[in-house]
């Protein structure tokens, strides 16, 4: 399936975050992602655990996603779905709230 028909089937949150973010995104980046020849053979799902101090970190990681036609799939604090804005688009986008500190925390 090609990368535009799969967009259309990621929900309306991966179209707006890729549609505001891939420019921006593409300048910023130097793209010196190295590995990245194995996610593109390999067939199957795949968990990328990258640390990040940033905010920016998760979208320089989406992108690299991205470009391999991997569409990216975070887990997220669940106070971050409740930011104006955001909150809706990585709902729609198909992020996963975690609940720390919870008893569902080890749902």
């Amino acid at each position: 399936m090609t990368r535009t028909r799969r967009a259309w089937r990621l929900g309306w949150g991966f179209r707006v975050a890729v549609f505001l973010l891939w420019l921006p995104m593409q300048l910023l980046t130097k793209r010196d992602w190295r590995g990245i020849e194995h996610l593109e053979t390999d067939p199957g799902g795949i968990i990328v655990a990258p640390n990040h101090t940033s905010w920016f970190d998760p979208l320089v990681v989406a992108h690299m996603l991205w470009s391999v036609d991997r569409p990216p799939r975070f887990l997220a604090k669940e106070s971050v779905f409740r930011v104006p804005i955001m909150g809706p688009i990585i709902t729609s986008a198909g992020q996963v709230r975690v609940y720390r500190e919870t008893a569902e925390a080890a749902d």
